[in-house]
């Protein structure tokens, strides 16, 4: 059991523009014994997600997560840890902008076509258990 929180800053430097995505999600995963001082693990989280931007208005949804694993134990309670983790999050279909570029015979339309935002990411950090 435990909790994940990630950030995501995003940026468009042709049209300026920003986004930002937060997930907050608790989780539980399954260990499996590989080597002396390693794991594998797989799991699931359930939670939260906030995306914010320039382009669109601020929305919260419901967020979940699967991932998987490899953590080597430095000691018994600290673990370096490499993980791979899709993210797919509940999204309004009404995120629309509409946006002209600085040429004349431009324009964009950035959107959210479906009702499901789904992201890979990987992470390296420390695992910390007591």
């Amino acid at each position: 059991m435990g909790a994940f929180y990630s950030r995501q800053d995003s940026s468009l430097d042709t049209l300026n523009l920003d986004t930002t995505i937060q997930y907050l999600q608790f989780q539980s995963s399954a260990e499996y014994q590989v080597g002396e001082n390693t794991q594998a693990y797989i799991g699931a989280g359930l939670g939260a997600s906030h995306t914010s931007g320039q382009w669109t208005k601020s929305h919260t949804g419901f967020a979940a997560s699967i991932f998987g694993g490899v953590e080597y134990y430095l000691t018994k309670n600290l673990a370096i840890n490499g993980q791979l983790r899709w993210q797919g999050t509940v999204v309004s279909n009404d995120s629309v902008s509409i946006c002209n570029l600085p040429t004349d015979d431009q324009s964009c339309l950035i959107a959210f076509k479906t009702s499901w935002m789904n992201q890979m990411q990987t992470n390296l950090g420390l695992s910390v258990k007591f």
